[in-house]
């Protein structure tokens, strides 16, 4: 089949993977910044609502970053499941599974981290 191979590969695929990935987590680190200012400026004077809202905030916070880590990680795992970077079969072989496997099962993690996880549903 028809791909790059040596330095185009890593100029048309791995430089814009690189780039890409960073601004996303430049990006999800200005929203949660922003987030958490917004909520902590709210509610200083209620004691109680303000505890009730940093516990939601750690939630949300420990299930964004759980999510964005699959999700990226995913994706680095099939970086590393081309040819060019291991040209050991089973390694390669190794990695496109793990890849599959991964990224077949994203609906799962979403279901898993905000359904599962929440309070709502477990007291239901």
């Amino acid at each position: 089949f028809c791909r790059a191979f040596n330095i185009p590969y890593y100029i048309g695929m791995v430089v814009p993977f690189l780039i890409i990935y960073i601004f996303n987590w430049v990006i999800f680190f200005i929203i949660i910044v922003t987030l958490l200012r917004k909520s902590c400026k709210s509610d200083l004077k209620d004691v109680k609502k303000k505890q009730e809202n940093i516990s939601f905030v750690r939630q949300q916070l420990v299930i964004v970053t759980t999510l964005s880590v699959l999700f990226g990680l995913g994706w680095g795992i099939g970086l590393f499941a081309t040819q060019d970077i291991h040209n050991n079969k089973i390694v390669r072989d190794l990695f496109s599974a793990l890849f599959v496997i991964v990224t077949a099962f994203h609906g799962l993690f979403i279901f898993i981290m905000q359904c599962i996880r929440s309070n709502d549903v477990r007291s239901v």
